[in-house]
Parts: structure tokens; C-alpha cells; sequence
């Protein structure tokens, strides 16, 4: 079953599956019985796990009926959805994800967090789950192609195929991952760590400083922890007029909510030094509470005090490549939600790789994925997220355009697939550019290449 429900339903599992090249995977979508929503919100969960390459499968634990029989109402649904499945899938075999983004899936610091009991299981973590949904809803909101990449396959010598890679809290990596990631960003990658990458081996044993930190540029001087506690109120950051964050305005941005633990959690910061460009400052907060001495700053969120502190988020230049590292665990999920770290991240994304090899522009509401199929094929899938978000009531996303990079791929004819057959333009030049019709909620595009 779909266990990482992100708040656009985008089909988590499915990716990491696929990162994982797990043979026919399959991800179950579950009936919970009778229910209003609209049958276009389970066709678009359908449509999820397809767009992945994961097949899905309908399942329920609802009471059968007294003679054993399972309710009608399940058949009937479940009938409507395998149907949709049936249309589509020939139109989607034998696929194989084309790369940009990576999201490293760290075996290692998994193990790490169920050690220090602040994992679930060896799978769903309180600490690891929110840092991998948050991460990837922000990286599949730029529109280019993203894929899991297994801690397992950094020694494949095959990372070369990502633009990028993203460590979201990887708090633990084994030497030969740390020198992995070096010498990929030595060869020319770029990678984004946050919070504490790498600050345990893989025998869970803690460092002096991160495993990354020649890479990064940085070295750890402390963990702030004394606005994180029960009662906040959190830190601010605020730009130093760097390229890479004066986009964010020059206003101060926090994270003063409560995280997602089971108990009031604030966000601590680490501060670090080193020979990195700083691209953030930290901003302290006035006050901070101490309850058992009866000390309160205010019933509201503390404001950020007069104190900057450098180096929240830095650049580091080594080699050919480039490591960013933010001292904050920006992808733990937060409540209220923090639109500017989104905001920020894929700014900040764009940034260092401007020219990803196909990417979809025209609307953050659609969730896209990228395929070769056979050598002279491309097919992208894209959904329209909004009928999840609007539970049904949706308009169709338009003025969508496929943009791809003329020296990676030489198309020839484009046609849409599904939901009807349309031959579609294609306009030349460095960057190919195919206008999709309207998205009113899966659409399949073919592109064939010379």
C-alpha cells in the first residue's frame, strides 16, 4: 500500500521503488469504504502510481458481507479503476527513467535514526519519512525528471548520470559514500546537503566533524539547540544579498512551527565555519522561554532579534563542481507549512542547473515524469494534481510546453496518446519546445527522436 501519502497524492513509493529497480513493482490503493470524494480522485491515484512506472493494485479491509461475499460497491470501483489501467498501460511498457535530479536514499542513515529509536520500522521513520516526502514533493515541483537514488548505487560509478543530487538530513554515510559524492562533485556534480550530512560512519559511530565536510567547504562548529525546546519559539534566516537567496526578498524567513513528532519539536541549527561562501544568515530570535523558571517572552511567536549569523547556507566551489550546504533540516515537514523553503529550494535548483535535459514549464500544479522508450522514443507522462488538492473540482491546466535540450535529444514528430490521439507541433532551436493541450487529469506524450 501507498504508505507515503505527500499532500498532492504523488506516488512516493512508486519512485522509490523504481530507485530501488525492483522487478514489476507494484503499489496497492486502498478502499476505505463508502465515501463522497468524486471517482476522478482515485482515477488520478491510479494515474499516480502509473506515471511511475509502478502498476497498481486495489485492495480493502472493508467487512465482507455475512456470506463472505466482498461489497458490491468495492467491485464496482475497483472494476472503474483496472479498466483505466487496461487503456493506459499498453501505452506505457518498457520505459526507462531519464535523470536529473537525485534524491539519495541512505540505507545508512535509515539504520541510523531505528538505532536511536526515532525510526517506526526499518521503512517509515518519524525523523527519515518527513525529510524524503518533504524533499521530494519540492524536487518534483521544479518539473524535472527525478529519481531515487539508492546509497546502494553510489559505488556503481554511475552518478554522473544526475545534474544534481540532494541529501535531505542524511545524517549518516559510510566513507566510501562520502568519497563517492566527492568525487562526483570533483567531476562536476552538484549536490545540496542539509542539516548534519553525514556526522555518523556507517557503523553508527559519530564523527568529529561531517563525513562531507571537504566537499562542503564547512566544519562543524555547534548544534543550537536553545531555541528548539518545548516551547520554541525557533530561528529566523534572512538573505546577505547572495544570488543564490536574494530571490527570497530581503524580509526574514523562519521555522517557528511545531515539526511533525509525536511531541512539540522546533528546529535547532548548526553553525559551522570554513572557506564556503555564506549564501543565508541565521537571525536569532529576542527571547527564549524557560517554563520551569516561569520566563515567557509572549504568548505569540518570539520576533527575530538584531544578531546575524553567517554561513546558515553556503556554496562551496571544489573542483569542477559545486556543493551546497544549509545548517537547518529544511525538509522535515513543518505545520503550518514553509513555502519558502520550497520556494527557496527550487530557486535554488534552477540556479545550479539551469539547463536540466527536458523539463515541463507552465504550471507548479502538474507532476511530470520523463522516459525513453527504445532508443528512439520519449514519453512523458503529466497529471494534474489539483483534482487531488481541489478533491474534484478542478479546471484543466493550460498553455503546458515540453521543453527539451536539442543536444541530448533530436525529436522529429510529436503526438499525444492519451486521453485521445493528437499530433502535436514541435517548435526547433537549441531548446525544442512541444505545446501540450489542456491536462484535465493524465496525460501520455510521445515524442519520436532521429
Amino acid at each position: 500500500v501507498e504508505p507515503l501519502a505527500s499532500a498532492t497524492r504523488l506516488s512516493v513509493a512508486s519512485i522509490m521503488l523504481r530507485g530501488w529497480k525492483m522487478p514489476g513493482p507494484q503499489v496497492g490503493i486502498f478502499w476505505d469504504g463508502y465515501t463522497s470524494d468524486p471517482l476522478d480522485m482515485d482515477i488520478y491515484r491510479t494515474a499516480a502510481v502509473m506515471m511511475q512506472g509502478a502498476r497498481p493494485r486495489f485492495i480493502t479491509d472493508e467487512a465482507n458481507m455475512p456470506d463472505g461475499r466482498q461489497r458490491e460497491e468495492f467491485s464496482q470501483w475497483a472494476g472503474h479503476l483496472m479498466g483505466y489501467v487496461e487503456k493506459v498501460e499498453p501505452l506505457v511498457q518498457d520505459l526507462e527513467p531519464i535523470t536529473s535530479l537525485g534524491i539519495l536514499f541512505s540505507e545508512t542513515t535509515r539504520d541510523h535514526l531505528r538505532a536511536q529509536q526515532r525510526n517506526q520500522s526499518s521503512f517509515i521513520g518519524l525523523d527519515f519519512l518527513p525529510s524524503l516526502l518533504g524533499c521530494t514533493e519540492t524536487l518534483t515541483r521544479t518539473q524535472y525528471p527525478v529519481e531515487f537514488l539508492p546509497s546502494s548505487d553510489l559505488q556503481a560509478g554511475s552518478l554522473s548520470r544526475f545534474d544534481l543530487i540532494v541529501l535531505p538530513e542524511t545524517e549518516a554515510l559510510s566513507d566510501a559514500d562520502c568519497q563517492a559524492l566527492h568525487s562526483y562533485v570533483q567531476s562536476g556534480g552538484k549536490i545540496i546537503a542539509t542539516y548534519k550530512p553525514g556526522w555518523f560512519d556507517d557503523k553508527l559511530a559519530a564523527r568529529t566533524d561531517f563525513g562531507l565536510a571537504d566537499t562542503l567547504g564547512v566544519n562543524y562548529i555547534e548544534e543550537v539547540t536553545k531555541y528548539a525546546g518545548k516551547d520554541g519559539p525557533g530561528i529566523y534566516l534572512q538573505t546577505n544579498g547572495h544570488a543564490l537567496s536574494a530571490f527570497l526578498g530581503s524580509g526574514e524567513v523562519g521555522i517557528v512551527g511545531k515539526g511533525v513528532l509525536p511531541h512539540p519539536s522546533y528546529c535547532t541549527y548548526v553553525r559551522v565555519q570554513g572557506k564556503a561562501e555564506s549564501i543565508l544568515d541565521y537571525r536569532p530570535p529576542y527571547m527564549v522561554p524557560d517554563v520551569d523558571k516561569r520566563i515567557f517572552h509572549s504568548w505569540t511567536t518570539a520576533p527575530p532579534g538584531n544578531e546575524h549569523i553567517p554561513m546558515a547556507a553556503t556554496v562551496n566551489h571544489c573542483g569542477e563542481g559545486t556543493a551546497v550546504y544549509v545548517g537547518v533540516p529544511i525538509f522535515r515537514r513543518y505545520y503550518p507549512d514553509l513555502y519558502w523553503i520550497a520556494d527557496w529550494v527550487r530557486g535554488l535548483i534552477t540556479r545550479l542547473v539551469p539547463d536540466p535535459p527536458i523539463q515541463v514549464q507552465g504550471s507548479a500544479a502538474i507532476h511530470a515524469t520523463f522516459w525513453r522508450q527504445g532508443p528512439k522514443r520519449l514519453v512523458v507522462q503529466l497529471a494534474n494534481s489539483m483534482v487531488w488538492t481541489g478533491r474534484g473540482n478542478s479546471a484543466p491546466l493550460r498553455d503546458l510546453e515540453i521543453v527539451g535540450r536539442s543536444d541530448r535529444f533530436k525529436p522529429r514528430s510529436a503526438a499525444l496518446l492519451w486521453p485521445q490521439k493528437q499530433t502535436l507541433s514541435i517548435t526547433s532551436g537549441a531548446k525544442w519546445r512541444v505545446r501540450v493541450p489542456e491536462v484535465a487529469l493524465h496525460s501520455v506524450v510521445a515524442i519520436e527522436l532521429d
